[in-house]
């Protein structure tokens, strides 16, 4: 894992076996990014951290959590439904663009 700091606020990118994903904070604003080339079991497990590092960032800071993609929020939202997405994306970028 590395993380890495920019003005105004930290970033921290991980790319390990589990997947890849980045986290941007900037005091009233954060996000994450996960790119679109999982599908199946490695969607599941990127979506699931996301979801996991999106609560932890709520709890810590105050901020309301909502997923766009899968149309929840992150807090009380299914990781299941927001891997199903992303892994139906992936795999129509990966049919359809590669």
């Amino acid at each position: 894992m590395e993380v890495e700091e920019f003005l105004p606020g930290p970033t921290l990118s991980r790319n390990g076996p589990r997947g890849r994903l980045r986290l941007d904070y900037a005091g009233e604003d954060a996000s994450t990014a996960i790119p679109y080339w999982y599908w199946g079991e490695e969607a599941i497990s990127v979506a699931e951290d996301a979801y996991r590092l999106a609560r932890l960032v709520e709890e810590e800071s105050g901020l309301a959590g909502y997923d766009p993609q899968a149309d929840q929020d992150t807090m009380t939202g299914d990781a299941g439904k927001a891997a199903a997405r992303l892994g139906g994306v992936a795999q129509w970028a990966h049919e359809n663009l590669t």
